[in-house]
């Protein structure tokens, strides 16, 4: 499995047990724009709004990511 790096294009997998990402039939995408002790922070390509408050920036276990576009350059 390759390594995950900033800048690459990644896909999450929605989970139900996770605070954002709640929807388990939505793959969402995004940019890893921060990497740090096993944790991904993503840039989604839509942000996620639960309730009031919009999301466009998550927090996830570099496990739950899959590689889907490497960084190109």
């Amino acid at each position: 499995m390759k390594e995950i790096k900033i800048g690459d294009r990644v896909q999450i997998k929605g989970d139900t047990q996770d605070y954002i990402l709640v929807d388990p039939d939505k793959i969402y995408k995004g940019e890893v724009i921060g990497k740090d002790g096993g944790q991904l922070l993503v840039r989604l390509d839509e942000p996620v709004v639960r309730g009031t408050v919009e999301f466009p920036e998550v927090n996830v276990a570099e496990t739950n990511a899959l590689l889907s576009e490497p960084r190109k350059g």
